[in-house]
This record gives C-alpha cells, sequence and structure tokens, in this order.
C-alpha cells in the first residue's frame, strides 16, 4: 500500500519555503472617483439636513431604544462623527477646498422620511453664495439599526445615509447616493452603550468615506507581495523596502538583475522592481518589469500585471478629474 504522506509532505514544505520567500508591505495608490466634478467646482460647504421632526415623546423614544438596542441619541452622535470625518477628508484632498469647518444645519421640513425631496434651491443658492462656495455637500439622511442576533443584542450597527452634491452654478444636483455601511464596536469597553456608539459612528465614518471617494480621486492603502530570499540584492533589497527607501531599493535590485542568476531569481528581482517602481510613480517601468518577470515563469507575476495595467489605465483619468478652474 503507497503511503499518502509520502507525496503530501514534500508539497506541504515547497508551499512553506514559497511562503517563507514573500512577505507583504503597505502602499498608498491613487484611483479616480467614480464620477468627474465640473472643473469650476472647487470649494464646498458642508449641510446637514439629517435633524428629524420629532413623533414621540422622549420616554417613548428611550423604552424604544431600549428594547432595539439602539443607545440614546446614537444617531445624533453618529452623525456629528461622520460629518467631523468628512471635514477631515475634504481639508486633506487634492481636489476641493473646504470653505469652512463649520457644519450647516438644514432641518428636513418635509417629514422625517422625505429626504428624497432636495433642499429647496434658494436655499442652497443663498448658502453658497453667503459663503463663496461652488458646491454644497449635504448628509440628507442618517439612520442605524443594532444588529440582532436571536435575543441578543451585538456591538454591531448598520448605517443607511443619504448624500447630494448641489451645484448651485448650473442649478443642478451633480450626485446623490445612498450608501449602507456597516460598523463592529469597540470591545475595550465593557457597557454595551459605549459599543452601541462606536459601532454606529464606525458606519457612519465609513459612510463618509466611501462617499467622498465616490466624488474625488483618492488615496487608498493596499499591500504588496514581494520576494524576500533567493540572492544578496534580495535581502538588502528586502530591509529597504520595510523601510519605504524606494530608491535605494530600486539600485540594488537593479544591480542584482544584471547578474547572471538563475531565471528564477531574476523573475523575483524583476517582480521587486515593478513593486518597487510602482511606489516611485515609474508606473510603465514598472509594467515592463513585471512583464519580464512573466516571461521568467513567475507565476505571482500575471495578478501584477493587471493591477498596474489598471494604474496605467486610471492615469489620465485621475488627471482629468483632478482639473481645477
Amino acid at each position: 500500500m503507497i503511503s499518502i504522506s509520502k507525496y503530501v509532505i514534500p508539497i506541504v514544505l515547497l508551499g512553506l519555503i514559497g511562503v517563507g520567500c514573500t512577505s507583504t508591505v503597505s502602499v498608498t495608490v491613487m484611483h479616480p472617483a467614480d464620477i468627474a466634478l465640473p472643473a469650476d467646482l472647487d470649494s464646498l460647504i458642508i449641510v446637514n439636513r439629517t435633524q428629524r421632526i420629532k413623533t414621540g415623546s422622549k420616554v417613548g423614544n428611550a423604552i424604544e431604544g431600549f428594547f432595539t438596542g439602539e443607545p440614546i441619541a446614537g444617531d445624533k452622535n453618529g452623525v456629528s462623527k461622520t460629518l467631523e470625518h468628512a471635514i477631515n477628508l475634504l481639508n486633506n484632498n487634492e481636489r476641493v477646498t473646504l470653505v469652512t469647518t463649520r457644519i450647516f444645519e438644514v432641518p428636513n421640513i418635509n417629514g422625517t422620511l422625505k429626504y428624497e425631496i432636495p433642499i429647496r434651491s434658494e436655499v442652497i443658492d443663498s448658502l453658497a453664495e453667503n459663503h463663496h462656495a461652488d458646491g454644497v455637500l449635504a448628509l440628507e439622511y442618517f439612520d442605524s439599526d443594532r444588529v440582532i442576533n436571536g435575543n441578543r443584542n451585538t456591538s454591531e450597527s448598520f448605517v443607511w445615509t443619504y448624500w447630494r452634491l448641489y451645484y448651485p452654478n448650473a442649478q443642478e444636483i451633480i450626485d446623490e447616493f445612498q450608501l449602507k455601511t456597516f460598523g463592529r464596536g469597540d470591545y475595550s469597553y465593557t457597557s454595551f452603550i459605549p459599543t452601541g456608539y462606536s459601532s454606529i459612528v464606525r458606519a457612519g465614518t465609513e459612510s463618509a468615506d466611501r462617499y467622498l471617494k465616490r466624488i474625488i480621486p483618492s488615496w487608498y492603502v493596499e499591500r504588496r507581495t514581494y520576494y524576500t530570499k533567493g540572492c544578496e540584492e534580495l535581502k538588502i533589497a528586502r530591509n529597504q523596502i520595510k523601510i519605504g527607501d524606494w530608491s535605494k531599493a530600486k539600485y540594488t535590485l537593479e544591480m542584482g538583475f544584471q547578474q547572471k542568476y538563475s531565471p528564477k531569481v531574476l523573475g523575483r528581482l524583476a517582480y521587486n522592481l515593478a513593486v518597487v517602481c510602482e511606489q516611485l510613480e515609474l508606473l510603465n517601468e514598472a509594467l515592463d518589469y513585471a512583464y519580464k518577470s512573466a516571461e521568467t515563469g513567475n507565476n505571482q507575476a500575471p495578478r501584477l500585471i493587471l493591477i498596474l495595467k489598471t494604474r496605467v489605465d486610471e492615469q489620465a483619468l485621475i488627471q482629468d478629474q483632478l482639473i481645477r478652474e
């Protein structure tokens, strides 16, 4: 009888050896927005339209919150933190200027669930003109629900938000979008109320993050695999990549790529050069090295080629979306 372990163990060991030869590094890359803003829309103010008309008593609302697990004033706190996060993002972007960190309150006079009716144009025009803004970003709706498993409230929440971007110069709404986002509570708290607050806040800030990435080219944190073993240059470059010294890593890897190594090692060097060149914004050179790595039979290269081709194709769109007048 043939022992299966005789063949399985070497395969497992080979897999472990392959894993041990690679590591990952966090990289920041810019991707385009889902929509393009008009070039002359380069300044914004923020409006909060989530204030609701109260239809029940405070006691009734408190009882409802007790049974649903929703913390008292959880949505109000979530709105505040969500808009604070939006302010931070808008103060650190390359496309629009936030005119003021003040949040303008525009109550929804049409009722609690009538956010589908836009803010009146005369209100938008007045706000924009008085504060010298080209556009108005409005959080129109915010509502949370705790996640309930059976009879047990968890420290998780869903938040529904509705965003609109008004463009008074052309008397139009550039974009309107509804989001459902998820947040998990901070388990360092012992009380269910603090975790309820934190889960709503996390879902709300995720909504702000996702919406602003929809309208503004934004930076994303991604992971890239790179090789750490195979030759001396790969080992040296490993430490340079770890600390983000991309220029030195490029020089080290280029020195190795000129040596008479085996195709396998040359493929690893070319692959790492592709990763490094991407971080130096040398995207075409990065793509060239990725193809060279693929020619050696490197099985990681095809995926990197797809990533880099996408990034190369995105560059013209990003530049168009960043134009400001």
